[in-house]
């Protein structure tokens, strides 16, 4: 049986696609200065928020913190490194795997690249104030764990 189009049942998934793609074209444009996209930047912030913290870093890693596939995030990093943002070592612990590291590059960028990322959330939440920032955020978190919830049966279903 076929519903007919209400679009009131469907207006919060269509503002979170609509926020997300204007969010990744605004920050694609503004880190363009970097040499970097959205996806890049969001690899290097994270090896260097965690490069000194854990002995080292693979591509599981990786794929595991932005939640991206295998093949999506090999392609970023051959990007990465072709760009001069990181360089691969072999494990110590494990040949099977490379360590992932940023470079003096991505470190001379860190205080821009995180400069951009708090003007980019300054810029999203512009006009609401400290307890309905942290409104949305707790609201936003119950979306993303019934979303995560979701996903995780959907995959327990497809075994």
């Amino acid at each position: 049986m076929s519903h007919p189009f209400n679009p009131e049942r469907a207006r919060t998934l269509r503002i979170i696609r609509r926020i997300d793609n204007s969010l990744l074209k605004n920050r694609n444009k503004r880190l363009a200065d970097f040499d970097l996209t959205a996806a890049q930047s969001d690899i290097v912030v994270y090896l260097m928020n965690n490069y000194q913290k854990k002995s080292e870093i693979n591509q599981l890693d990786i794929q595991r913190h932005l939640q991206l596939s295998n093949p999506t995030v090999s392609g970023l990093l051959n990007r990465l490194e072709e760009k001069g943002f990181i360089s691969r070592t072999s494990s110590i612990h494990d040949a099977r795997y490379n360590c992932i590291s940023p470079t003096q590059k991505a470190l001379e960028l860190s205080n821009a690249m995180i400069e951009h990322m708090y003007s980019s959330e300054d810029a999203m939440l512009d006009g609401l104030s400290n307890s309905e920032r942290d409104e949305l955020y707790r609201l936003l978190s119950i979306v993303l764990e019934n979303v995560e919830k979701e996903e995780a049966e959907s995959q327990k279903k497809a075994k």
